[in-house]
């Protein structure tokens, strides 16, 4: 009768091309691509080490995601981004996931609330990290921005009109005055209330 062997293989790496050479009578050669991946959740590491001191709603900032395997070696390419998922809470623009090499990924995003902000990146729903920024206010934007000026009846020439200004950004967050400088905030109040004559 014909007896069968069998003999088992594990290859660490997905990506690579095992060449199997098998002995016998006539020898064979046959080549085998690994793409299956096991991902090691625990192994796998989210950095955001070029953060700059101070972040502002607007601000572009990108964090390098590494993913591993089983055997601690960088793994998974352009298809297992479809098994990450990146969240950042409350809000953020421009959310993306950039494959750069064998396991390694650009995490991209753009936070627009101010205060505390969470970035977390998990595979198939188990957290790989997460990140905490303080993300702050410094440009004002005249569109969002409200002055109200409160008045009593008539004023007389050199009386002063006192308005009560509430300060916003782009995205609707009340500024930052403290990261302003007093310059500017009397610069943008000046272009901000204009009396006009009415007759």
């Amino acid at each position: 009768g014909t007896v069968y062997i069998e003999s088992v293989i594990s290859p660490e790496k997905a990506g690579q091309v095992l060449s199997l050479v098998v002995l016998g009578q006539e020898s064979t050669l046959q080549k085998v691509s690994v793409v299956q991946v096991s991902i090691d959740v625990g192994a796998s590491t989210l950095s955001c080490n070029d953060f700059p001191d101070l972040i502002y709603a607007g601000d572009q900032l990108q964090c390098v995601l590494e993913i591993r395997n089983e055997f601690g070696l960088l793994a998974g390419g352009d298809s297992l981004g479809q098994s990450l998922s990146v969240d950042v809470y409350p809000i953020a623009s421009g959310i993306s996931l950039t494959n750069l090499a064998s396991g390694v990924y650009a995490v991209v995003f753009t936070p627009t609330k101010t205060g505390d902000s969470f970035l977390t990146v998990s595979y198939q729903s188990a957290d790989i990290g997460t990140v905490t920024l303080v993300v702050h206010s410094q440009v004002v934007s005249p569109a969002q921005s409200d002055f109200v000026c409160r008045s009593t009846g008539d004023f007389q020439v050199g009386d002063e009109i006192i308005c009560i200004g509430q300060l916003r950004d782009e995205y609707a967050n009340n500024a930052d005055v403290d990261q302003i400088p007093e310059a500017s905030l009397t610069a943008f109040a000046s272009e901000a209330i204009s009396g006009t004559v009415v007759q």
